[in-house]
């Protein structure tokens, strides 16, 4: 075989194994925009959603399991809510984090599986008018400080912060601040010790 020939071979065959790498890529990501920032170590899951990504910062060392979803929501205003992520911190697969003014999450933090952050809900006192047209409201910015964890299928609602070190636990609904060190359980949640 020429050198001709086995560069042509060779050629073919990167061709195709960049064809299947994109391939597999193409279902990594379900949607993707480019984010303000992004540190060093980033590691995404299959399926992440990130909208509205220019108004989301992700520190070093960030991984987002599968099927999480970023999303800085635009207000009524024509404003659009900011995301900020510190370094080191892990937010498992199908967690939701919605921000209409501001989502701060602080280094080293855990957040579980299926867990929703948002710092506003949906408008609904118009019973005439469907829930889905009416907007937004209520919003109030969250934080999470540095190295909280926060349990399984947990809900962190507008106005919130969680303390450093502080505990979240599992389908816990946290309506109101929760302080450092503390640990947080129940439907509305409540401080255990």
């Amino acid at each position: 075989m020429s050198n001709r020939a086995r560069w042509a071979a060779f050629g073919s065959r990167a061709a195709g194994a960049w064809e299947n790498r994109r391939r597999r890529l193409r279902g990594a990501i379900y949607r993707w925009t480019r984010v303000e920032t992004a540190g060093p170590g980033l590691h995404l899951g299959r399926g992440v959603s990130i909208v509205g990504g220019e108004h989301i910062k992700l520190g070093g060392h960030v991984s987002l399991g599968p099927l999480v979803g970023l999303n800085s929501e635009r207000r009524g205003d024509g404003q659009q809510g900011k995301i900020v992520i510190g370094d080191r911190v892990g937010i498992g697969g199908g967690s939701v984090l919605s921000a209409a003014e501001r989502v701060e999450i602080e280094d080293d933090v855990v957040i579980s599986l299926r867990v929703l952050i948002a710092d506003h809900q949906h408008a609904f006192s118009d019973s005439d008018v469907p829930i889905a047209l009416q907007g937004i409201d209520r919003i109030a910015p969250v934080r999470i400080c540095r190295g909280a964890w926060i349990g399984v299928g947990a809900t962190i609602l507008q106005g919130v912060t969680i303390g450093e070190n502080a505990v979240v636990g599992a389908n816990a609904v946290v309506t109101r601040s929760v302080p450092p060190g503390a640990v947080a359980v129940g439907i509305p949640a409540r401080i255990d010790r």
